[in-house]
């Protein structure tokens, strides 16, 4: 084998060796935050209930968010690319319901 061919294979023996270690330390890494996102998600679905005035407000905007995040990250599962870094877990985690305000 040359030495043109040897450099070429060993360089891209390095990208491939930098993606897998890449996507596995993301995929870790979003497995390890997971548990925490669930209690956050869990304390605003007991909150969303609870509040009213401008910590409801508060707290609907975090529930905005959070319900973006569970949409998104589910979405993104439905990739062959998002089921390597996104951990199957969001799959089972449904969405804040947003309690209607009361008709006077």
């Amino acid at each position: 084998m040359s030495d043109g061919k040897a450099i070429l294979l060993l360089i891209l023996g390095m990208v491939v060796f930098l993606a897998v270690t890449v996507t596995g330390a993301i995929r870790v890494a979003r497995a390890l935050e997971l548990p925490g996102a669930e209690a956050r998600i869990e304390q605003l679905r007991s909150d969303i209930g609870r509040v009213s005035g401008a910590f409801g407000e508060d707290v609907l905007g975090q529930v905005t968010e959070v319900n973006q995040q569970i949409a998104a990250n589910k979405q993104y599962r439905k990739f062959w690319w998002g089921r390597m870094v996104i951990p199957a877990g969001w799959d089972r985690i449904e969405s804040i319901e947003i309690p209607r305000e009361s008709q006077p």
